[in-house]
């Protein structure tokens, strides 16, 4: 018996004309159980209404919802309740919702563009706006990012790229980071950070043949050597990415207060000295919520 490889079911009036395969068909072997977890629901029209996708043991996953051709929502479930909604138009996501378990609205990011490229991103959560307001370059990489607050600017970060697309220098209300070396494996090996009263920071990295070894700092001149890889993959020096993942990262920075700063042990009265370059020099490179930590530390210690 001929086996036919149309993506349709052929009438039986029009079976008699389709052209038999002259050559022997390759053989396909089907399981006996043909479960592939895919439900295809159709209007009264008959267009695709919507898919539902089901997981190996018959739990519902997501359905995609459809307008014609295009996808216009896709719902996420757990547990057979859904908790997470994406909204689409001409093949863009608009809106991003999150349920909680009784299928309220935990929160809601909305999504702009401007030609193709993603310019905001607002997220509403906890009686709170958040937003980041995306800018370009003539390359279509983000160079800049306005921070909001309930529609209060907190912050402007921009960007800048050499040649090779790798991201060179940083700066935002309080410092300025520049990257003077960078290895032919993409590894930070050298760069500065000035911030906006005048302290200059220096960090270079050393590697050897097993990887990393140790950085060299100095704050104003005063300088130590330490162990610690948070200084090879700085936070403040990751490309931006225009996504939700982006807009969260962004609000762990500049919320989370629950981080706790480590430090070098050190013994003797000369490392006095370099333990206070290090905790000023980790006021000024960390994220502002490592900062506070910090502080609170150096009053403990003094008091």
């Amino acid at each position: 018996m001929s086996q036919s490889t149309l993506c349709v079911s052929v009438p039986e009036e029009l079976k008699s004309f389709c052209k038999n395969n002259k050559t022997k068909p390759i053989p396909i072997y089907y399981p006996s159980e043909q479960n592939f977890g895919i439900k295809i629901v159709r209007k009264k029209n008959g267009e695709v209404d919507y898919t539902a996708h089901y997981s190996d043991t018959g739990e519902l996953i997501k359905k995609s919802y459809y307008d014609g051709t295009s996808i216009t929502r896709i719902t996420y479930f757990r547990n057979n309740i859904p908790f997470c909604t994406e909204d689409f138009k001409s093949e863009r996501i608009l809106r991003k919702t999150y349920f909680n378990t009784d299928e309220k609205i935990k929160s809601e990011i909305l999504y702009k563009y401007f030609k193709d490229n993603i310019v905001s991103i607002q997220k509403f959560q906890s009686k709170n706006k958040y937003e980041v307001i995306y800018g370009y370059d003539e390359l279509d990489r983000i160079n800049s990012r306005i921070l909001k607050i309930n529609d209060i600017t907190v912050n402007e970060q921009k960007y800048s790229f050499d040649i090779l697309d790798r991201l060179i220098e940083y700066s935002d209300y309080n410092q300025r980071v520049k990257v003077l070396q960078i290895s032919p494996a993409n590894q930070l090996i050298y760069y500065k950070i000035t911030d906006k009263i005048g302290n200059e920071i220096s960090v270079i990295n050393n590697f050897n043949a097993y990887g990393y070894k140790c950085t060299e700092m100095s704050l104003n001149g005063h300088k130590i050597s330490i162990t610690d890889r948070n200084y090879v993959d700085n936070i403040m020096l990751k490309k931006p990415y225009a996504s939700e993942d982006d807009l969260d990262l962004i609000i762990a920075n500049l919320l989370n207060n629950n981080e706790n700063c480590r430090t070098t042990k050190r013994s003797g009265v000369v490392d006095i000295t370099n333990q206070l370059i290090q905790d000023n020099i980790k006021i000024r490179v960390l994220p502002i919520s490592i900062r506070k930590r910090v502080l609170y530390n150096m009053s403990l210690n003094a008091s």
